[in-house]
């Protein structure tokens, strides 16, 4: 199990960090010390969770609903939880929220608080894309507890950014901003610079909703300033392209188109190729594409793109800023029949294809 572990870190510490295929390089290395009948909970699910970190999640549901019924319970939950966060990643919100309660009903019938704020994270996520924010909250507030208890300190920065979004969604704009502040401050310390980043994205979403441009501007800056050294790092590439995107919409606010689709581009480049560059952040993205295509007058193609972003993530955001105003251009300029036949269109685009159609 050392072993494994240290043949890991080694490799996404590395500077500048893991390729996708030095990545599959070093997990090929670290499971060739897997026996082919593991003892340990942890390696009878690494070919599993090997497939996640290469993006493979075809392999990775095979490699999970392999041992899904193995007799060990910590096993049982844990393929549970993995499963619901892939069915996150598929937009298949009702099996995701299967899953993850099962998972976490399983770690607390072993009093496992690592696995019940792993999976607490997911049923966060999942009450969100309901619409259930104060569920959200209270989910979020037992994963911190644990967290913040000292049970596994590194996850609470995570669980404290995605609490602000919840707080932030039932109006409590105070306390979210605290709690990302916190988080910032908590994940700086330590060196986790990706989620710090996003914890900077969070506050200039926020910032933009208060109409307060100067803050917006200032917490992309620090944002940028946190991950673009890191930028090829397999660890950062995720909140890399979600700052790129966010700089694009506020070159768009600005009005200049030119440097947001530089920036939008940035944000797209090798999306196909990128570790860890999930379904929900690719919606994410293309939202952003959808307002400045928007801004350029594409009323139709802005409407397909929001309706994929819907098909990616299996629900409609209605916490996007940008979705709610491309809409709302879309439907005056198109009219309410012709935005939903668009809208429609997209969503039954494939990754593929949305990726074709964006960069």
């Amino acid at each position: 199990m050392t072993v494994c572990s240290a043949a890991l870190v080694t490799e996404m510490s590395s500077e500048p960090g893991p390729t996708p295929e030095s990545l599959r390089h070093a997990l090929d290395g670290v499971l060739g010390w897997v026996p082919e009948k593991p003892r340990h909970p942890a390696l009878i699910v690494a070919r599993g969770a090997a497939a996640i970190l290469t993006g493979d999640f075809a392999a990775a549901k095979r490699a999970i609903r392999d041992v899904h019924d193995h007799p060990d319970p910590w096993v049982r939950a844990i393929s549970r939880v993995a499963l619901g966060f892939m069915a996150m990643n598929d937009g298949d919100i009702a099996t995701a929220a299967a899953e993850l309660h099962a998972g976490l009903a399983g770690f607390r019938a072993l009093g496992d608080r690592w696995g019940m704020i792993t999976a607490l994270s997911g049923a966060l996520q999942v009450a969100l894309a309901r619409g259930e924010a104060e569920e959200a909250v209270r989910l979020g507030e037992e994963a911190y507890g644990y967290a913040a208890e000292g049970v596994s300190p590194e996850q609470g920065g995570t669980v404290l950014i995605q609490l602000a979004r919840a707080r932030a969604e039932t109006g409590d704009f105070a306390r979210a901003r605290a709690d990302l502040e916190r988080a910032i401050g908590d994940m700086e310390r330590i060196g986790e610079y990706a989620e710090a980043a996003n914890g900077h994205l969070s506050l200039s979403d926020l910032a933009r909703r208060e109409g307060d441009l100067a803050a917006v501007r200032a917490q992309l800056e620090r944002a940028r300033e946190l991950i673009e050294p890191r930028a090829e790092r397999a660890d950062v590439r995720q909140v890399c392209a979600r700052t790129f995107s966010h700089l694009g919409r506020m070159a768009q606010q600005d009005g200049d188109l030119e440097a947001a689709a530089r920036w939008h581009g940035r944000a797209l480049r090798d999306v196909a190729g990128r570790v860890l560059i999930g379904n929900p952040t690719f919606a994410e993205l293309i939202e952003g594409v959808a307002a400045l295509d928007s801004a350029r007058g594409d009323h139709e193609h802005a409407a397909e793109l929001l309706g994929a972003a819907h098909g990616l993530r299996g629900y409609q955001d209605s916490w996007s800023i940008d979705a709610a105003d491309v809409t709302s251009a879309a439907e005056d300029a198109l009219g309410e029949e012709a935005f939903a036949e668009a809208y429609d269109r997209g969503r039954g685009l494939s990754r593929e294809n949305v990726l074709a159609r964006v960069t």
